[in-house]
């Protein structure tokens, strides 16, 4: 289904920080009723205490009982979600949130929820910050001792061993259900491989360049038919930035590569193969990078509805999936704050935030 929307006027959310503070002035001026909208930062440009008061709220979470399901954590719930997502199908060749147009809005809604659950147990105006792959310093803002943690110790199968979120302090407790994850993904812990591959696909693994994203941005159309990992890179924005690759299947770019990149690929003397916590895709919210990934990766979105306004393609036959299971299937005023349809998640000015 192609829908035609509205024509919506081109939004600025690369601007700087200082354009977008501007612009809230400016509205507030115009005695506009609306809260100015919340800001996401690079993760480069985070003061030492914006980390710590996202980390404390994202371990405050992990100890928090989800208001959603009895018996795990508000932090876990967010996994149980992906899991689910991940593993439900209405149509063998089209999923909910991977590999389907469902993916961006999917995950939009995802960050949202995210982000209104730790401010509601920071009681902080916290927002999510984004990991702009292409910026080396973005990157190493995030993967240090004080924020997110390094690289796993290869002495230890790569388990995470420093920071907030290191083992002994943070415990994965959702695991995969499919079968390669049980025996590849066992670990009770974060670990992170990072930028080691040993599987016997792809030639090597990197972090997008600009260039790679720029090309991206260009592309004119959200998505084409078949509406999934088969769809032409070329013609299909959400392929190209979800990085499935029709024309070598098994191979990554873009948001794959990232989640292969963080987790890595690894062999152990006895031949088995292990994924880093990132490499298991229905559980990777297990490791909290997740989140600064899947930001940068809304960030882009955003970039592509300011320069491509107006419509959203899902694909014919396949409306079911705007109800982007299964967030409806949980009856709370929390989950219906937003939205629960996919249409619903067009345009972060519109949904409160912006990015820098």
């Amino acid at each position: 289904m192609n829908v035609q929307l509205r024509a919506m006027p081109r939004r600025h959310t690369a601007l700087s920080l200082l354009g977008v503070l501007l612009a809230c002035l400016v509205l507030a001026a115009c005695g506009g009723n609306q809260p100015a909208p919340r800001i996401r930062k690079n993760a480069r440009h985070m003061t030492a205490e914006e980390k710590q008061d996202f980390v404390d709220a994202v371990l405050k979470l992990k100890a928090t009982p989800s208001p959603y399901t009895p018996g795990i954590s508000y932090y876990d719930q967010f996994v149980v979600f992906h899991k689910e997502a991940f593993n439900y199908s209405m149509h063998p060749d089209h999923h909910v949130a991977h590999a389907h147009p469902t993916i961006f809005p999917w995950h939009r809604k995802m960050l949202l929820l995210f982000e209104d659950a730790l401010r509601e147990v920071s009681g902080k105006d916290i927002t999510i910050p984004y990991w702009d792959w292409t910026d080396p310093e973005s990157t190493q803002a995030i993967f240090s001792e004080s924020f997110m943690g390094t690289a796993g110790d290869a002495s230890q199968e790569y388990a995470l061993t420093n920071g907030p979120f290191r083992k002994g302090n943070w415990t994965v407790n959702i695991f995969s259900d499919r079968p390669e994850g049980k025996t590849q993904t066992p670990h009770p812990h974060l670990v992170r491989a990072i930028g080691r591959y040993e599987a016997d696909v792809n030639d090597t693994i990197h972090l997008p360049t600009a260039e790679e994203v720029e090309r991206g941005l260009r592309i004119p159309t959200f998505d084409v038919a078949p509406w999934n990992d088969k769809s032409p890179r070329d013609q299909s924005f959400r392929n190209y930035l979800e990085g499935f690759d029709p024309d070598r299947p098994g191979y990554f770019h873009m948001h794959n590569m990232v989640h292969t990149w963080v987790a890595g690929h690894f062999r152990l003397e006895d031949g088995s193969e292990r994924w880093g916590t990132m490499g298991a895709p229905d559980v990777s919210p297990n490791d909290p990078v997740f989140y600064l990934h899947h930001a940068n990766v809304d960030r882009i979105w955003a970039q592509w509805e300011e320069q491509h306004p107006g419509v959203y393609a899902d694909g014919g036959g396949h409306s079911s999936h705007m109800d982007m299971y299964p967030y409806g299937e949980y009856s709370n005023e929390r989950m219906s704050a937003h939205g629960l349809s996919a249409l619903s998640m067009l345009g972060t000015r519109e949904l409160g935030y912006l990015y820098e």
